[in-house]
């Protein structure tokens, strides 16, 4: 061999990338379809490489035709996003650090312990040993997933980033809110720490109405109302809460002496013979406690999300009239729970049906209940009980005008932030009690109250936002 004979030189022709589907990636021909590559730009060797492995491309995407070019570019910029991931140190940490929030988030969702983040990354490393077996970045792919922070105190501080997060969201939403309710509800943990959870329930100016978790506050001392109240002061004053907007406060006790004394009454086989005795002497149509009754339909029926007060007043007023059968039977009732819908009821069958009724009764009930101005109600209520366009309208409160019925629409937005019952609150408590169990029995109140929310609240975390300023790829 002549020693001086030079080695011929192979370039890459743009052509084979339509033709072939080839690319030229630092020095290499790299295959779209597999990622293949060849250390030679010889023609002979890549069209082989299509023919032999890739031949059934032509029949799909044929040749000269717009189907092969637009295919051509997606793979291209499939490939592009490929290699700018691993090729891009900032963009990595960024993906890790996306990654890390996102099972930190589902971790909070399904009210796991912050340990689990570990035992998640080492089934996700083992998992993907064998699902990337013959992919050629394999090591890139696992080195990535290696990457991801999820030790328990990461993934304590992702769930305190989240829940900060979804509260800003709140608090915009709060600003921007015609009125709100709350709602209130006092347990106690597996440690006897009385613990209240508050939701918020926000009406907008269309009417559009969003439920949410607001805080759970650890009562440490005693448990008074005064307590609660100034616990609940405190709070309102730190967070600036636009307490102005406030319609009402719904607060459960009621329905939990009901259960006490029923639990009372059942638990002890004494107690129970007593009461039937009790029954009997009264002669009273029923001769036990009646757990499958009525009752509980109707605590089904005023339980779940979203429920309005037009709707519970609905129910309360079909299950009253069926209570009248019996009424006369029961010693010292008391029906102030009753009595206090009572009041809204003038109300809630307005805002439900407001083009009948007479005109001076509903403003009288309104205006005393609301403190305005009775002739300015009645003129609203004439006109609005005249409108021709609200009167063909599916969305009636939505379309009234708020400069011709300024109180009137006022009034339907405070109901329609009405909570209907104190379940959220309830419910909570069912999340609350796998968060802080024997084994979580230290967790604190902050990382309690920012689980809590995380877990419950509807709020989609921003996570490219959480991570701009958590790119540092560390344990």
């Amino acid at each position: 061999m002549n020693a001086n004979k030079k080695c011929k030189t192979y370039h890459f022709n743009q052509e084979w990338e339509l033709e072939f589907f080839f690319v030229d990636i630092k020095g290499k021909c790299v295959c779209l379809i597999c990622r293949d590559t060849l250390s030679i730009f010889k023609r002979g060797n890549i069209e082989r490489h299509y023919r032999t492995k890739h031949a059934d491309f032509d029949l799909k995407f044929p040749t000269h035709s717009s189907l092969r070019q637009d295919k051509l570019k997606t793979m291209k910029l499939k490939l592009n996003q490929e290699q700018s991931v691993f090729k891009n140190p900032n963009k990595l940490a960024q993906n890790v650090t996306i990654a890390s929030f996102k099972v930190a988030y589902l971790l909070a969702k399904k009210r796991k312990p912050f340990s689990d983040g570990e035992l998640i990354k080492e089934a996700f490393k083992e998992a993907s040993d064998s699902l990337f077996t013959d992919f050629k970045n394999k090591s890139e792919i696992l080195g990535a997933i290696s990457s991801i922070q999820l030790s328990s105190n990461t993934v304590m501080r992702r769930i305190g980033a989240i829940s900060s997060n979804q509260k800003t969201q709140l608090q915009t939403d709060l600003s921007k809110c015609s009125y709100f309710s709350l709602q209130m509800d006092e347990s106690n943990d597996m440690i006897d720490t009385s613990q209240l959870s508050i939701f918020i329930k926000m009406c907008f100016d269309d009417f559009s109405v969003k439920e949410e978790f607001l805080k759970v506050l650890s009562l440490t001392g005693r448990t008074r109302g005064v307590d609660i109240y100034k616990t609940f002061k405190q709070f309102v004053e730190e967070e600036e809460i636009p307490i102005e907007k406030l319609a009402i406060i719904n607060i459960n006790n009621v329905m939990e002496l009901v259960v006490k004394i029923v639990n009372s009454i059942r638990g002890k086989a004494l107690k129970r013979r007593l009461f039937r005795e009790l029954m009997d002497e009264v002669d009273c149509h029923y001769g036990d406690l009646l757990l499958h009754s009525n009752v509980r339909w109707l605590i089904k029926e005023l339980q779940g999300k979203e429920k309005q007060i037009i709707d519970m007043i609905s129910h309360l007023q079909a299950f009253s009239s069926k209570l009248a059968y019996w009424e006369n039977n029961m010693k010292n009732g008391d029906f102030q729970r009753f009595n206090d819908f009572k009041i809204l009821e003038p109300v809630a069958q307005f805002i439900s049906n407001p083009l009948t009724g007479d005109v001076e009764t509903k403003a009288n009930e309104i205006g005393n209940l609301f403190n305005l101005d009775i002739t300015v109600l009645e003129m609203e209520i004439i006109t609005l009980q005249n409108d021709s366009i609200l009167k063909i309208t599916s969305e009636f409160w939505k379309h009234a005008s708020s400069q011709k019925y300024p109180n009137l629409r006022s009034i339907a937005l405070r109901i329609t932030s009405f909570f209907g019952s104190t379940w959220l609150c309830e419910s909570t408590f069912s999340s609350m009690k796998y968060l802080k169990n024997k084994y979580r029995s230290r967790i604190t109140d902050s990382n309690l109250d920012s689980s809590l929310r995380a877990a419950v609240s509807n709020y989609i975390p921003q996570f490219s936002k959480l991570a701009e300023n958590q790119c540092q790829v560390s344990h």
